[in-house]
């Protein structure tokens, strides 16, 4: 037996297996239509088959080149590769034959050149054929025409083209086919119905982090003013507490030299006595009496802003919560919360791939 065929048997059996002995899920006729599709193109595409890409006969010689070599390769793609890479018009030259359409002279050619499939056709007046010949039986397996500009030639397209004559000749199950198909209990829905019960299309209470659109404005305002605040605040202490510093030694140093701390005060609480009773000392000494006060101003400052450093960083952490944090209101009946099978198959090279994931 064929071992592709065998491949694609087994990949029918598999699935087959995979409805019976879920007991949640079931895959829909959608999916199991779509999984036809990737068995039937794993029957050809399970093992490389040996295959010589002509080249194309044209009344553009360069377009046909191009055209040719973006044909090797996709048809490379498919595991359609290995053979001698000729002309179609060597091909008919050598073994004289009538014309491309002389399927029995094409079949010998084949056969002379030790392939399985023979691809060949003719890119004239803006028309593309290509036949695909199966040199085993000497029939023409697939074949396409279809309409060529110099836009699908062009040098950013030609391999798309390709591809896309490629599938013309052998259409393969799209991925995107086989997508999630949300398994839904019918028969209960239909009940629902049948009584009159409508669908829970709820919305979900539940809060969650993360961006989202659109965002309220007073939350972007919010966040921006309590950011500027803390910043402004982080800086006005810092002023503050600078410019204490700068001038506490210099009241220090005059307390030490004139001796009239006697209670032993810090700078800032000897110049507020001092300066709340209007000591003749600090009357007759004006720059005692400037540093003195350089000083309370300083840490008046410092405060003021450490205050307002605290307030705006409390609200700029509470603003940030609020411009992240945001209610789910996704429908708990959603296909995004219903359970769901999802079905993935395709070809590659060493075989084929099947996988499936689910939410119950």
């Amino acid at each position: 037996m064929n071992p592709r065929n065998v491949l694609a048997s087994l990949l029918c059996a598999s699935l087959a297996s995979l409805a019976p002995t879920s007991a949640h899920a079931q895959l829909s006729p959608a999916g199991l239509s779509a999984a036809g599709q990737v068995a039937t193109a794993l029957a050809w595409t399970a093992e490389p088959i040996n295959t010589s890409v002509l080249g194309l006969r044209s009344d553009d010689k360069e377009a046909g080149e191009a055209l040719t070599n973006a044909l090797r390769e996709a048809f490379a793609e498919r595991e359609m590769s290995g053979g001698q890479e000729l002309s179609l018009e060597e091909v008919i030259l050598t073994l004289d034959c009538s014309s491309e359409e002389d399927t029995a002279c094409m079949t010998e050619a084949g056969r002379a050149l030790e392939t399985e499939r023979l691809v060949y056709g003719t890119l004239v007046a803006g028309t593309l054929v290509v036949d695909v010949l199966d040199v085993t039986t000497g029939q023409i397996e697939a074949n396409v025409e279809m309409p060529i500009d110099d836009v699908d030639l062009a040098p950013e397209n030609v391999d798309a083209t390709a591809a896309e004559i490629v599938n013309s000749l052998y259409p393969q199950a799209d991925p995107a086919v086989i997508a999630a198909t949300p398994v839904a209990d019918d028969k209960q829905e239909d009940t629902n119905v049948a009584n009159g019960v409508e669908a829970d299309d709820g919305r979900s209470s539940t809060l969650v982090w993360g961006p989202y659109r659109p965002r309220p404005a007073w939350k972007k305002v919010g966040l921006g003013v309590s950011a500027t605040l803390l910043i402004a605040g982080i800086g006005t202490a810092t002023a503050g507490w600078l410019y204490a510093k700068e001038h506490e030694p210099q009241v220090v140093e005059a307390m030490m030299r004139l001796g009239d701390n006697t209670a032993g005060e810090e700078a800032d609480d000897y110049c507020r006595r001092k300066l709340a009773d209007e000591d003749a000392s600090m009357v007759a000494d004006p720059r005692r009496s400037y540093k003195c006060q350089s000083l309370i101003g300083g840490q008046n400052v410092f405060r003021a802003g450490l205050g307002v450093t605290v307030a705006a960083g409390i609200s700029t952490v509470v603003f940030t919560v609020l411009y992240f944090v945001h209610r789910d209101d996704t429908p708990t009946g959603s296909a995004a919360r219903r359970p769901t099978f999802m079905l993935t198959g395709g070809p590659t090279a060493g075989g084929a791939m099947l996988g499936g994931t689910g939410r119950f």
